[in-house]
């Protein structure tokens, strides 16, 4: 597995979202290890993953789209921006 890109940040829990070479970036909980989230359906390889404190949406990057997360419903895109 490639990963391409790795933040992390603090919601109630402290997790980690990273990007890998099968079109999807995955948040962990670190408090337990487990993974809380795939977000997929990328049209190629994420590169890049961010995070907005004020919003608390995630944002993921591929070369032809970026993707708006909304987190705390799920893995639910809000918005693709092609």
């Amino acid at each position: 597995m490639n990963t391409y890109n790795l933040k992390f940040w603090d919601m109630p829990i402290v997790i980690v979202c990273f990007s890998v070479a099968d079109r999807t970036a995955k948040v962990w909980d670190l408090s337990t290890g487990e993974e809380i989230l795939s977000l997929d359906s990328h049209p190629n390889n994420v590169v890049k993953v961010d995070y907005c404190e004020d919003t608390r949406l995630v944002y993921t990057v591929s070369n032809f789209a970026i993707k708006v997360w909304d987190v705390r419903k799920g893995a639910k895109c809000i918005q693709t921006l092609t």
